[in-house]
């Protein structure tokens, strides 16, 4: 599930997109002017699950038109809008038209990925938890996506979090990078080949697994994949 973005103003959803990024959203932006059409196109799956954000830049009317087609066509999705606290009657005219939640436009980037993540955790409760892996030292949690190890949270971005994650769903068993890459990219391995070895070789090296120090060693099996095992 991925975090939409839409906005009017470049600047400010490149900005929206690099908090959410390092809070560890799957992040994608969407261009409100080329119409719902493309996005439809883009994302055929009538069962979409994510968080659509509509950003202050975007005009009420145009703000009704998607929200109309997004509730349409994709029932499961959550909409959130960024919206001038001044504005009530607008944002509660929004708010029976669909919108789940908003938030002000002065508000911090940890407000915003709070309320992101709560709107996860309330549409996609299932998801959520089946996004806790709890392997100590190493503590996952989804929504945004964290790693923890011995209680410290380890960096990662997005994709390093979803290898790392895949990695350590599936302990003691041998991984073909084609499997990963179709777990992680959704794609065959093609030309992402050395974009897996370069994720997998980057989380060996975050969360401690080269030597075996925290009790797990990701191996490479050359011309093959990856084995994570305990030791």
């Amino acid at each position: 599930m991925k975090v939409y973005l839409a906005d009017t103003d470049p600047q400010t959803l490149s900005k929206s997109a690099l908090n959410l990024h390092r809070a560890g959203f799957d992040c994608e932006t969407v261009s409100t002017v080329s119409g719902f059409h493309e996005f439809a196109v883009h994302h055929p799956d009538a069962a979409l699950k994510g968080v659509f954000l509509f950003g202050v830049g975007i005009s009420d009317r145009s703000r009704r038109t998607w929200i109309t087609q997004l509730k349409s066509h994709y029932p499961d999705l959550a909409v959130l809008m960024v919206a001038d606290p001044l504005q009530i009657d607008s944002i509660s005219m929004l708010l029976q038209n669909g919108v789940d939640d908003w938030i002000s436009p002065s508000s911090h980037a940890r407000e915003m990925v709070a309320r992101i993540g709560l709107l996860f955790r309330q549409k996609y409760p299932d998801a959520v938890a089946a996004g806790v892996l709890d392997i100590a030292p190493y503590t996952f949690t989804g929504f945004p996506n964290r790693v923890f190890r011995e209680g410290q949270e380890i960096i990662l971005t997005a994709k390093e979090y979803e290898v790392a994650f895949f990695l350590f769903s599936h302990v003691g068993q041998t991984l073909s990078r084609q499997r990963i890459c179709e777990a992680v990219w959704k794609c065959p391995l093609g030309e992402t080949g050395r974009t897996v070895d370069t994720h997998v070789s980057r989380v060996r090296s975050r969360l401690g697994l080269k030597d075996g120090v925290y009790g797990y060693v990701l191996e490479q099996l050359y011309g093959y994949g990856y084995l994570l095992r305990h030791i």
